[in-house]
């Protein structure tokens, strides 16, 4: 009897223990979320948007509270005092984003940096622990659970590379994206709220919006490019001029006052290759090993004259084209960070694996020994082609891998930024931000989860047709950034077999107008290259007035800086 009683005593204990550890179960909680007053307005907002998405998930609504309860059951968000004595840990720098989400004696904790680790956390824990996906604009996948139980939990993340830019429509428009999907970087410094800034470098090509001929060449020729005998004003500056250097540090200044939000201002050369072959120029040139050995002579001229008035202040400047040759004898001022362009590699075989990117790899290579300030300007689609299929899935892990081997401190993907519809536009930026993130997550598991879950019903077409796409690319094909739908990666069997599944598709889905528009989004490609390769048959079959049907209705820019009526006047389409 005592044997029973004691057994039973013990499963009841049991019982009670492992109950304690739910954080919600049949529409109820013991849990309270704790967040100090002293805590940080990002931890603040990370604990509301917790407590709202249990919400959303369970039907409990946590309480949130500033003070612990003894013996209660508690969600920290961030470290206070109190919770640091639990934890025995210290405060990490307010900057960092390095966060744990742990349990202890039935407790859940979330810490990192203030400013954002913590939030950092928080999302993470959403995703990884209770499935919460901010997929895209449209759509954030909230599940519905009836319990869930926080069990043995250390889990603690750091970012492979401290500035990180997904550059997609979506992302360029939607700030709690960037910040859900712990990206940091943006075109201009975005205000996320209770979440800060994100990093931003002003402007990209800069010598003529500094120097604008239509201001100085009339007057001074000679502050332009000698090319081919005579001084140009469509070409680069003369940057062996002393003047002109004096001039760019006085204007640098004047739009550093205007615009003091930015991480960095870029004093880049134009978007061009029409150098300047001056006698001084040309021996800077030879002096320091390449194109790039001028530019950065200069740019670290200008750089040290701007430290002198504003201490500290950030210039970027480009190895691009003509001056990604890394020089040499020469180191970047402390203040000048590096942007690498990888604009004529081919983007469907790992950067660090082919012949046809061996020259960016070399360039690669000798940048990252000069300067722990590199960034990478990476392209992942076609910019003359918007809505073609560019199937780089393969490759976009490794290469994030390659440059995170070389201790590159930031990357920027640019994507379809000018409208919504690029090809595979929100697959893409969101596989892209968990890999600059984490660059050794599985890309298959991360496109099947997004096809699963962001096409619905329609997703085992759907997934057949991405399928379809990764089958293009074998060892001699390649694409770079401006790849031509004659390229052989296409073939006419492709876009017969990709209209079919995606046909199918939309069969499944007829009834879910979202996940409709969404599978339409994905016809765009195999109807475009069937209307750019096969004119006649897109013609009779109706599948161009289709095409522009859905390009007019969602308003899809189909190449890069040109309205798409104007793509489809071009080819004789309207």
């Amino acid at each position: 009897m005592f044997r029973w009683l004691l057994t039973t005593a013990l499963l009841f204990a049991a019982q009670l223990s492992d109950a304690s550890d739910w954080l919600f179960r049949n529409g109820r909680s013991d849990y309270k979320i704790v967040v100090s007053d002293s805590a940080h307005d990002s931890e603040k907002a990370a604990a509301r948007e917790l407590q709202d998405y249990i919400r959303q998930i369970s039907g409990v609504l946590l309480p949130i509270t500033s003070k612990p309860e003894n013996g209660g059951k508690h969600v920290f968000i961030g470290l206070s005092d109190y919770s640091k004595k639990l934890l025995d840990v210290e405060m990490q720098a307010d900057p960092a984003e390095t966060f744990t989400y742990q349990t202890k004696d039935g407790n859940l904790f979330i810490y990192g940096g203030r400013n954002v680790g913590t939030a950092y956390g928080v999302f993470s824990f959403l995703e990884q622990q209770l499935g919460v996906h901010w997929y895209s604009s449209d759509f954030t996948m909230i599940p519905r659970l009836d319990a869930f139980k926080l069990g043995k939990l250390k889990h603690t993340e750091s970012p492979a590379f401290r500035y990180r830019h997904v550059l997609y429509y979506q992302m360029v428009w939607n700030a709690l994206m960037n910040v859900h999907n712990l990206q940091n970087m943006h075109l201009w410094p975005m205000d996320c709220g209770s979440y800060g800034t994100l990093f931003s470098f002003w402007e990209t090509h800069t010598f003529s919006l500094l120097l604008p001929p239509d201001e100085f060449f009339s007057a001074h020729p000679e502050y332009y490019s000698l090319h081919k005998g005579r001084r140009i004003d469509n070409g680069q500056l003369c940057l062996s001029n002393p003047v002109v250097l004096g001039l760019l540090a006085e204007r640098m200044l004047e739009v550093i006052k205007k615009n003091p939000k930015y991480f960095a201002y870029s004093l880049s050369q134009n978007d061009n290759q029409l150098y300047c072959e001056c006698e001084t120029c040309c021996s800077l040139e030879q002096r320091y090993g390449s194109h790039a050995g001028l530019l950065l002579w200069a740019v670290n001229q200008v750089a040290e004259a701007i430290d002198k008035k504003l201490p500290g202040t950030k210039l970027i400047t480009l190895a691009y084209q003509y001056t990604r040759q890394a020089p040499k004898g020469i180191l970047p001022h402390r203040n000048v960070f590096i942007r690498l362009c990888d604009i004529e590699c081919c983007f469907l075989h790992p950067i660090d694996r082919s012949k046809e990117n061996d020259a960016f790899m070399s360039d690669l290579k000798e940048w990252s020994k000069l300067t722990d300030r590199l960034f990478i300007f990476d392209y992942v689609t076609n910019f003359t082609q918007y809505t073609a299929p560019f199937p780089n899935f393969m490759v976009m892990a490794s290469n994030l891998q390659t440059f995170a081997k070389y201790h590159v401190a930031g990357v920027m993907e640019e994507g379809q930024y000018e409208s919504n519809g690029g090809e595979w536009a929100e697959l893409k930026q969101w596989v892209l931000a968990k890999l600059l993130w984490n660059p050794r997550q599985d890309v298959n598991q991360l496109v099947r989860q997004f096809i699963r879950d962001y096409y619905g019903k329609a997703a085992p077409h759907v997934l057949k047709y991405y399928s379809l796409c990764c089958s293009l690319v074998h060892g001699d094909t390649h694409a770079r950034f401006d790849n031509h739908h004659s390229n052989k990666l296409y073939t006419d069997l492709f876009v017969d077999k990709g209209i079919s599944l995606l046909q199918d598709a939309l069969a499944e889905c007829k009834t879910d107008s979202a996940v409709t528009r969404r599978v339409e989004h994905l016809l765009l490609q195999p109807l475009y290259l069937q209307m750019m390769r096969q004119p006649l048959k897109a013609a009779a079959n109706g599948n161009i007035k289709r095409y522009i049907n859905i390009v007019n209705r969602d308003k899809i820019r189909m190449r890069e800086g040109v309205p798409s009526e104007v793509t489809l006047r071009e080819h004789g389409f309207t």
